[in-house]
This record gives structure tokens, sequence and C-alpha cells, in this order.
């Protein structure tokens, strides 16, 4: 539930931040699609921890758990396709690229969580975590980015 507490004030200070402005149609345009980025994020953050805790749990099986796991990764890959096909207004380019890098090793993080389950070979479980490790260190530095940017 956390995260999409943080999630949500993160997509609230970039709605202020960018509601501030005289936009033109662009910039309306890219804040509409990163917020919804936020909110997609957030969403496929706490939806793979859930798989996660019912798989550890032992409440889904490995191929419940792959086939979940692969279903988020898609769904990220649809919010990373938007996020790379934005221009962000100057002034949102760190916040910009720090969320496509939080949503992108996000996405490496799931892949790499579904080969360890499917192989059990543990460099993958590492790079896993190293991958979920780093997607939270970009958002974070993208919620500073939205903060500085009030």
């Amino acid at each position: 539930m956390r995260s999409i507490d943080v999630t949500v004030v993160a997509a609230a200070l970039l709605v202020s931040a960018l509601s501030s402005a005289a936009l033109a149609q662009e910039e309306v345009d890219y804040a509409r699609i990163a917020t919804a980025a936020w909110f997609d994020y957030g969403s496929d953050l706490n939806y793979s921890s859930r798989i996660l805790e019912d798989y550890v749990n032992k409440n889904i099986s490995d191929a419940e758990a792959i086939q979940s796991l692969m279903a988020v990764y898609v769904m990220a890959g649809r919010t990373a396709a938007n996020l790379a096909n934005l221009e962000p207004p100057a002034e949102f380019s760190n916040f910009h690229n720090y969320t496509f890098s939080a949503v992108e090793n996000f996405r490496l993080y799931l892949w790499n969580l579904a080969k360890f389950i499917e192989t059990r070979y543990t460099v993958y479980g590492q790079d896993a975590m190293n991958y979920f490790n780093r997607s939270l260190e970009y958002r974070v530095k993208a919620l500073e980015e939205s903060v500085l940017l009030l």
C-alpha cells in the first residue's frame, strides 16, 4: 500500500508543477502521460509484490508466478514505451529520465525474477534484487526532482 501513496503524491506533485506554468499543448500531453506512467508504475510495483508474496507463501505455482510476472512485464513495457516516445519540457528532463530509468529497471527486475523462478539460477535472483533496488533508487530521484519543480 505504501507505494500507491507515494505514487499518488508524486503524480500530484507532477500535476501541480506542470499546472503552475502556462503550458503549451505538448506540455499538457506530457503531463497527462507522465502522470499516468506514475500511476501505472505504482500499480505494477504493488501487483508484483503480491505475486511474489503469493509465490513465497506457496499460494501459486511456479508457472502461475512466471505467467503473472510476465503479464506485469508486458504492462510495464507499455509504460516504458509511452515514456520513451515523449519529449519532456526542458525543466522536466531529469524527472523524465529518472522515471524512465525506474520503469526500465523494474522491467529488468521482473524478467530476472521470472528467470530465477524458472531456472533456480542464483545469478538471476541476484540480478533481480539489484534491478529492483535500482528501480527504487531512480524512483526516489524522480520524486526528489518533482519536489524541486514546485
